[in-house]
């Protein structure tokens, strides 16, 4: 409903604006009660309380066909969707132990109850005191960590390293699901039209994140199959941890000179990537395949740097 209200002055520096009876009676409130501003460039929020709640929201999930992906997949969908609370009704192993996976790849998820056919499921997550900014530039740490560690790995071979690169990714995992989550739940905010296409932006680049972790995970994969150090990738590699991490740092300090320096760069990267498909055509068989894949991840990783920075470039125009 839209009301138009006029402003009144009172004094020499303040005004007044008058509420609406109908929404005083309905949220319950009465003279002398405080109301909360969220003070927006363009925009005024008046809530009821200093605590802007949003609408606790419950599902079940019923069906005995679904196979161990398919539970994992539903529950996913409502942790995304913002729910709070999921009974889900489990008729054999596969189905138990899709419910406890979730638990436990997913932020703030608890196994409440269990009474054998039902699970209960609790989402304990407050997305107001959780910064996404904070949240990507976590998961760009650790994609950084993983890519450096990588180079590491392949330089002198140390199956321990793959192992703790392998984990992260498992982290970057959990990390996207939280972001998106914040990200569907930023409509409750009433955001600006800027702050709708920034919102979109993070998510943008924390796609690009963890895909990232993904390449950088079967690249490990492909390394452990090799079983040993192939220094001679080293400087490619460098390169292209130097442009991720250009890219990334561009993005948060919403640097377009650096984000244009990836861009420039990039396609010197990708021409240094085809040049190694080329040489590792006299490497055996088995090698060709995993170095393959190795050189693929790279590539990708330099097309997700030049994707992170034109959305920086895109994101500058907001400002």
């Amino acid at each position: 409903m839209k009301d138009v209200r006029k402003i009144f002055k009172s004094g020499k520096g303040s005004y007044i604006l008058t509420l609406p009876k109908i929404w005083i009676i309905e949220n319950g409130l009465k003279e002398g009660d405080s109301v909360y501003l969220n003070i927006k460039r363009n925009k005024l929020l008046i809530s009821p309380s200093n605590i802007q709640k949003m609408p606790s929201k419950m599902s079940s999930i019923d069906d005995e066909d679904l196979d161990f992906n398919q539970v994992l997949r539903r529950i996913i969908a409502y942790y995304l969707a913002g729910y709070n609370s999921l009974k889900v009704r489990t008729y054999n192993d596969e189905q138990r132990r899709a419910v406890a996976f979730a638990s436990d790849m997913l932020i703030g998820v608890e196994i409440m109850e269990d009474l054998g056919e039902v699970v209960t499921l609790e989402i304990y997550l407050d997305s107001r005191r959780i910064n996404l900014n904070e949240i990507v530039e976590r998961m760009s740490r650790v994609c950084k960590s993983m890519l450096s560690d990588f180079r590491k790995m392949i330089k002198s071979f140390k199956r321990e390293i793959g192992s703790s690169i392998i984990v992260r990714e498992n982290e970057i995992d959990k990390l996207y699901f939280l972001t998106l989550r914040l990200i569907n739940n930023a409509v409750w905010e009433c955001l600006s039209e800027n702050e709708i296409l920034e919102v979109f932006n993070y998510r943008i680049f924390a796609r690009a994140l963890e895909r990232t972790a993904d390449h950088i995970d079967a690249m490990v994969e492909s390394l452990i199959n090799l079983g040993k150090a192939y220094p001679e990738f080293c400087d490619i590699i460098e390169k292209c941890e130097e442009l991720f991490g250009i890219s990334t740092n561009s993005f948060f300090k919403k640097d377009i000179s650096a984000a244009e320096d990836v861009l420039n760069n990039a396609e010197i990267y990708i021409n240094h990537i085809i040049a190694l498909y080329t040489k590792i055509l006299s490497y055996e068989k088995e090698e060709i395949l995993n170095l393959k894949t190795i050189l693929d991840g790279l590539q990708r990783i330099i097309g997700y740097s030049s994707d992170i920075a034109e959305v920086t470039i895109n994101a500058s125009v907001l400002s």
